[in-house]
């Protein structure tokens, strides 16, 4: 699946999509965004993460297997996020750039700002991240939580802006080939009609077809 296809299919077709095509969908938005950023793509894998009453976590990044993944519990139509492409694609985005995160700390991508990466370094040294149960607070402004979410938001409203560029286009082609179509069968129906008229002619006045 290209990255275009994907994007088209994140908005009204997402909900009625498989998992096995939500997946590829997000996978083609994976490879895209470390294509763009320079880093090594993730396999994009859905699993069941926690979903309880006092939230759903929707999307996780395994450092030591380099696998994104994203709660499985979701993709079904009926689920809170089922219908919400958005919801999951940013999942996707902000778990993608823990990955470069990851990356630029080992060194592995070379335009990375050393000093935002000094800080990502520190910020994932051994006891030193803060998960979300021990300071929600914290959780989110600490300096690879706080960079994930904004990378996120920035990807996917430009993705969505993508997608909407691409549907009107889409719409325009489809517009051009039924105005093709018609005029094509216009053109046929008129085919006979005019042998006929040249044939009466030819009968009526003596002018015979060549």
């Amino acid at each position: 699946m290209t990255y275009e296809q994907g994007v088209l299919l994140t908005g009204s077709a997402w909900p009625q999509l498989s998992e096995e095509k939500k997946l590829a969908v997000l996978q083609a938005i994976e490879n895209h965004a470390a294509f763009t950023c320079g880093r090594l793509p993730c396999p994009v894998a859905g699993k069941f993460l926690y979903t309880g009453s006092d939230g759903i976590v929707l999307g996780a990044y395994d450092p030591q297997n380099q696998v994104i993944y994203v709660n499985s519990s979701q993709f079904d139509a009926d689920a809170k996020y089922g219908g919400d492409a958005q919801a999951l694609v940013t999942a996707c985005l902000h778990e993608g750039r823990h990955a470069y995160q990851h990356q630029a700390v080992r060194g592995l991508v070379r335009q990375a700002d050393p000093a935002q990466v000094a800080l990502w370094k520190d910020n994932l040294a051994d006891g030193h991240y803060i998960s979300f149960r021990q300071d929600p607070r914290a959780y989110y402004q600490q300096p690879v939580e706080a960079d994930a979410r904004r990378f996120a938001e920035e990807k996917y409203a430009q993705l969505a802006a993508q997608r909407q560029g691409l549907e009107t286009q889409e719409a325009s082609l489809a517009a051009h080939r039924a105005l093709f179509e018609r005029q094509l069968a216009g053109e046929e129906a008129q085919l006979p009609q005019a042998a006929c008229f040249a044939q009466d002619e030819g009968e009526a006045g003596g002018i015979a077809m060549r």
